[in-house]
């Protein structure tokens, strides 16, 4: 259980600081010219974004509508 609110706490200090910083990122480096830095520092910041997103989200409990979800399923071969 810890460990699920370690994981949303450092999602939501993630969130906050890119909103923080958006102003100055837009300011700096959306508005030059695309070079191999821009390009490295906007791949860097966005993919760790979509990757705290979808850690986020994989650690959602299950709906409680589908009956397997979260359970194990018992092996038939004995």
């Amino acid at each position: 259980m810890y460990r699920h609110l370690i994981q949303v706490g450092a999602a939501a200090v993630t969130f906050y600081d890119y909103i923080l910083s958006l102003t100055q990122e837009v300011r700096c480096i959306w508005g030059r010219k695309f070079s191999v830095t821009t390009v490295l520092f906007i791949t860097n910041r966005y993919l760790f974004l979509v990757y705290r997103v979808l850690m986020t989200l994989a650690m959602l409990p299950p709906e409680h509508g589908d009956p397997v979800a979260g359970q194990m399923v018992p092996n038939s071969i004995s």
